[in-house]
């Protein structure tokens, strides 16, 4: 998802409860992205919009509550 200066996913936890994780786009190519920096292997991120996140404002208020950290160390590709 593009916020403007940051790109983020949303991984899916037990329970149903969402994290957004910044992360770093690499090359693009159709609905495919090469992701650098941010995702770990083994993490699961949510491919549909459809989920619990359904407006702009939840959002910026779940990124929000992302405080000023970054991507939390994680790295893969």
């Amino acid at each position: 998802m593009d916020a403007g200066e940051h790109r983020y996913v949303f991984l899916a936890h037990a329970g149903g409860h969402f994290e957004p994780r910044m992360v770093t786009v690499g090359i693009e190519q159709g609905d495919d992205a090469q992701i650098l920096t941010g995702l770990a292997e083994g993490d699961t991120v949510v491919a549909s919009a459809s989920f619990l996140i359904d407006s702009e404002s939840r959002l910026k208020a779940a990124i929000a509550g992302m405080g000023s950290q970054p991507a939390a160390g994680h790295t893969g590709h």
